[in-house]
């Protein structure tokens, strides 16, 4: 495995990647407060996987974050075992969401709120592991990219825009506006979606590492 280049720095695509999913949470902001098209700009608690919004960039950036890295000479030690890590990783990310999901289960919310965070936050460790560099690129990268949404979420829970900035899981009790702005914000956007970020894009990395082998130049012969 090569040193890395001098002065290599994976600050300018982590500021890159943050500048356009801003763009993109304002983008999502202005559509739903204009009403725009629910596939692309759904106002539903979660977001519905409305195709414009942040988390689909994560499997992009994976991609990118990992090609970057490669040509700076950061690989994983083996590529083989991230993969298998950040997918053992997906699995801990998917598994509670039929729990999650049931508004019949009898786990409170709060339950099912420590139940999924308690998953992410393993299975984030473990995709982490597999590739440090890329890790905490994402990490980077989740933290910039969640920041303006924590705020956006704050401003539009006070002014009650019906926006999904403003909804939690349902079934939530009552809460003053601070900490419900802190359970259904800041809890999901530092926690949960990082851990996701962290997972999926540390699995397409992986992935890209896997099939896109940096090959070392030969050795120079006497």
């Amino acid at each position: 495995m090569g040193a890395p280049a001098s002065g290599s720095s994976m600050k300018g695509p982590i500021f890159f990647a943050a500048l356009v999913s801003l763009g993109l949470t304002l983008l999502r902001l202005y559509g739903e407060l204009h009403g725009w098209s629910p596939l692309l700009f759904s106002r539903d608690a979660g977001g519905r996987f409305a195709l414009v919004g942040i988390a689909w960039l994560v499997p992009l950036l994976g991609i990118w974050f990992a090609l970057r890295l490669q040509e700076q000479g950061r690989t994983p030690a083996r590529s083989g075992r991230a993969l298998l890590l950040s997918f053992v990783g997906l699995v801990l990310l998917a598994a509670p969401g039929p729990i999650v999901g049931d508004p019949d289960s009898s786990i409170p919310p709060s339950g099912k709120i420590a139940l999924l965070n308690g998953s992410v936050l393993v299975g984030a460790a473990l995709a982490f592991v597999g590739w440090k560099e890329l890790g905490r690129s994402l990490v980077a990268f989740g933290y910039l990219s969640r920041l303006p949404v924590v705020v956006v979420m704050y401003v539009a829970m006070q002014k009650n825009w019906g926006t999904h900035f403003e909804k939690g899981m349902p079934g939530l009790p009552e809460m003053e506006f601070f900490p419900k702005w802190l359970v259904i914000a800041v809890l999901p956007q530092f926690v949960t979606w990082i851990c996701y970020t962290v997972i999926v894009g540390s699995l397409f990395g992986a992935l890209t590492a896997v099939l896109h082998r940096k090959k070392e130049p030969a050795a120079a012969t006497a």
